[in-house]
C-alpha cells in the first residue's frame, strides 16, 4: 500500500515524490551518482572550513574584510548543501533553491562591498580614480549600445553601481518566496509556462534582476580592476558570477530538455521530476569545482599594507611600497625592479601589465 502522500506506481505523474518513493524508482547508476554527490558536498563543507581556517590566520586586516570573504566563500558551500538536500528530499526542492537563491543574492551585495574595503575605502577608491570614466556600453544587458555615455566616477555613481548589485538581495528573495508560496496553493509548476501558472510570470522579473546585477558588477569591477590588481578582482568576480548563472539561469537549459521528454520519464518519476534531480547534481559536482576555484584565487595573504596597484593622472599604473612583504614577496619583486622592503620613501618603477600579473600570480602560489 502506498503511504500517505505517495504517488501511485506506474503514474508518471509531474507531482515531486516522498523521497522514498524517488529511491525506489531510481537505477543502481543514478543511485551511484547520489552517493557520489554526496561524497562531493561533503568535500565542499571540509574546504570550506580549511578556508575559513586560512582567512581567519592570513589575513590581518579590518574585521568587515575577514567577514565578507568567509561569507563570500560559503556560496559554493551553500548551493551545494541546498541542492543536495533537493535530490534526496524532492519535494524540498522549492525551499532548497530559495536558500541558495538568498545566499547567492546577499553574497553578490558583500562582494561589492569587499573590492571597496580591499581598495582601502570608499574615500580612497574616488581619490584612485579622479578623472576615469565608467564605460556604460558593457555585457551582458547593453553591449550593444553604442550610443551610451561615458560616466564619471562620483560618489553617486557608484552608489547607483551598488543599487544595481543590491536590488538582486531584494527582488530575487522577494520572487522565491512568492514561488514557494503558490506552489503550495498548486499555482506554480517550475518550468510550465501556461496562463494560470504563476512560472513564467516570477522567472521573467527573475532573469531581469539576475542580467542587472551581472551588469553592475562588471561596471564596477572594470572601474576599479587597476587599482585591485595584486588581489584577482576579476578571478573572484567571475567565481562568484559562475555561481548565479548556475542557480538562476541554468534552469532555463533544463526546462527546454524537460519539454522534450528528455530525460524520459521512468515509473512515477516524470521527466521533470528526474530532470530536476539531474539539475541539483550537476549543481553539486559545479558547485565542487567553484569550490576548488575559489579556494585558489583567495587563498592570498591580505593586509591592509598589501600591495596595491596605484593610478596616477596619466594612467600609469605602478606598485605601492608595503612594509610587511614576506621575503619570498621581496625576492620576487626584485627580478622586476621593485623592492617593497625598502624604505616607503623611495620610488618604485611602473610595470608593465604582464609583469604586475605575473608578481601577482606568483604570490597567489604562496
Amino acid at each position: 500500500m502506498a503511504g500517505q502522500g505517495s504517488i501511485p506506481e506506474g503514474n508518471c505523474s509531474d507531482t515531486l515524490p516522498l523521497s522514498e518513493d524517488f529511491f525506489r524508482d531510481i537505477s543502481n547508476v543514478e543511485l551511484g551518482f547520489v552517493i557520489v554527490c554526496g561524497v562531493l558536498t561533503a568535500v565542499t563543507l571540509a574546504l570550506y572550513v580549511e578556508k575559513i581556517y586560512f582567512v581567519l590566520t592570513h589575513y590581518h586586516t579590518k574585521a568587515s574584510v575577514i567577514h565578507r570573504a568567509i561569507q563570500i566563500l560559503g556560496t559554493s558551500p551553500v548551493v551545494s548543501l541546498s541542492a543536495m538536500l533537493a535530490i534526496i528530499i524532492p519535494r524540498a526542492s522549492l525551499v532548497s533553491d530559495l536558500v541558495g537563491t538568498v545566499y547567492i543574492a546577499w553574497a553578490l551585495h558583500n562582494f561589492t562591498l569587499l573590492m571597496v574595503d580591499f581598495a582601502g575605502g570608499e574615500e580612497r577608491v574616488l581619490e584612485q580614480l579622479s578623472g576615469q570614466f565608467i564605460q556604460l556600453q558593457s555585457p551582458p544587458c547593453c553591449c550593444c549600445c553604442p550610443c551610451l555615455p561615458k560616466v564619471d566616477i562620483t560618489r553617486s555613481s557608484l552608489r547607483n553601481l551598488r543599487l544595481l548589485v543590491l536590488q538582486t538581495a531584494l527582488v530575487q528573495p522577494v520572487l522565491a518566496f512568492l514561488s514557494v508560496i503558490l506552489w503550495l496553493d498548486e499555482k506554480y509548476m517550475k518550468g510550465v509556462i501556461k496562463a494560470d501558472n504563476a512560472y513564467p510570470y516570477l522567472a521573467f522579473p527573475n532573469a531581469v534582476s539576475t542580467l542587472l546585477a551581472m551588469y553592475g558588477l562588471l561596471l564596477m569591477f572594470r572601474s576599479s580592476h587597476q587599482i585591485l590588481l595584486p588581489l584577482q578582482p576579476r578571478a573572484k568576480m567571475v567565481v562568484l558570477q559562475l555561481c548565479l548563472i548556475v542557480q538562476n539561469l541554468q534552469g532555463f537549459v533544463f526546462v527546454t530538455l524537460q519539454k522534450n521528454d528528455i530525460p524520459v520519464c521512468k515509473g512515477i518519476l516524470s521527466s521533470k521530476v528526474r530532470g530536476r534531480a539531474l539539475m541539483h547534481m550537476l549543481v553539486v559536482v559545479e558547485m565542487f569545482a567553484l569550490t576548488l576555484m575559489a579556494r585558489f584565487f583567495y587563498r592570498r595573504p591580505h593586509s591592509m599594507d598589501t600591495a596595491v596597484v596605484q593610478v596616477d593622472g596619466s594612467n600609469a599604473p605602478s606598485i605601492e611600497v608595503s612594509p610587511v612583504a614576506s621575503p619570498n614577496q621581496c625576492r620576487r619583486q626584485e627580478k622586476y625592479g621593485v623592492n617593497s622592503c625598502a624604505d616607503p620613501s623611495t620610488p618604485q618603477p611602473s610595470l608593465s601589465t604582464s609583469q604586475r600579473e605575473n608578481l601577482a600570480f606568483e604570490d597567489d602560489r604562496d
